[in-house]
């Protein structure tokens, strides 16, 4: 679950608010299946302790962004415990 060697050095945090969005959202079009995919490998590649939990609220709820980063990105449970205590 450790960042990319060059990423570490950094101290940069990325905000995952409005990223993985399931439906269309003021002119954003919602992420296709293999761009899902694709986001999740940006995000274990970048490393989960670099990104922090943003929901883009109201267009979501805490719980159902962390449901969506669950079920579409694919983010474990040990992974988004990681990134729910990210700051």
């Amino acid at each position: 679950l450790g960042a990319e060697p060059g990423f570490r050095k950094h101290k940069i945090t990325f905000d995952i608010s409005a990223v993985a969005l399931d439906k269309d959202s003021e002119g954003v079009r919602k992420l296709t299946d293999e761009e899902f995919a694709v986001l999740a490998r940006y995000i274990r590649r970048l490393g989960l302790k670099k990104i922090a939990f943003g929901t883009d609220y109201p267009l979501y709820t805490p719980a159902e962004y962390e449901a969506i980063l669950r079920t579409r990105v694919g983010l474990s449970d040990s992974e988004l415990e990681i990134l729910l205590k990210t700051k």
